[in-house]
């Protein structure tokens, strides 16, 4: 189940996958409510926009397990309506896209793995976050993971 939502959930066109890639730009609001006036491309955050969405995706994350608890235990109970596991799973994958619509892209939904895309130095880099962290405080290249992530 876990490699369900480590995906985008959009189909993806083969000829458009590759590091040059990015998923369709939709208007992203902040965890206010507020529309943000990009400084960057429109699909790229600034630190401090990324930092703003910190406090939010720990209760998405946090709504996100919960809503994986209870899957995995309607599926060890039997006799549980094959309704309640599509109402579940479509909340799940409603859930990632709602982060995903925001303009992050999530890498884990296990880990709360998130990845900002940025300008750094001239170049598009990720800023990384993984549930847990009180800030971002990392970044990578964009054909590089979390095992390359440096410093700020």
């Amino acid at each position: 189940m876990a490699d369900i939502v480590r995906h985008l959930p959009v189909p993806l066109d083969p000829l458009k996958t590759g590091p040059t890639w990015r998923a369709p730009h939709v208007p992203r609001d902040g965890p206010d409510g507020l529309q943000y006036a990009p400084e960057m491309e429109s699909d790229q955050f600034t630190l401090e926009e990324a930092n703003a969405f910190v406090p939010w995706l720990e209760e998405m994350f946090q709504r996100l397990s919960e809503i994986r608890q209870e899957l995995a235990d309607s599926k060890g109970e039997a006799g549980q309506p094959e309704e309640m596991s599509e109402r579940l799973m479509q909340a799940l994958e409603d859930g990632v896209q709602e982060i995903f619509d925001k303009g992050i892209i999530v890498r884990d939904v296990d880990r709360g793995l998130v990845d900002f895309p940025t300008q750094r130095e001239g170049r598009e880099v990720f800023l990384c976050w993984v549930g847990g962290e009180e800030t971002i405080d990392f970044w990578h290249e964009t054909d590089r993971g979390f095992a390359h992530r440096q410093p700020l």
